[in-house]
């Protein structure tokens, strides 16, 4: 049930807008490296694990979210994940 509280309502939109602005961000990281490559195939590839693009993440949140201290770590964590786990079945899709 959604909470009564308008405080708690909103804290909940922002946790998940957080958790979206990651996802998007990871993808769009993911998306112009790939575009990189069909240009230059010599250009060293993002990797696609949490592990790398949480540190890539750290690294720019400040200049891509900049109120990203408003909201648990784990919301930009987990939509980066989201969008890793998303990127290995498109991968294991497109493979057969």
């Amino acid at each position: 049930q959604w909470p009564a509280d308008p405080a708690r309502r909103s804290a909940i939109r922002a946790h998940f807008g957080a958790r979206r602005k990651a996802f998007n961000w990871a993808l769009g990281q993911v998306k112009a490296d790939m575009d990189a490559r069909n240009l230059n195939p010599d250009h060293p590839s993002v990797a696609w694990e949490l592990g790398a693009l949480r540190k890539q993440w750290n690294q720019v949140k400040d200049q891509v979210a900049p109120w990203w201290s408003q909201n648990s770590k784990e919301c930009y964590s987990t939509g980066i994940a989201d969008a890793v786990e998303a990127l290995n079945n498109w991968k294991s899709s497109k493979a057969g």
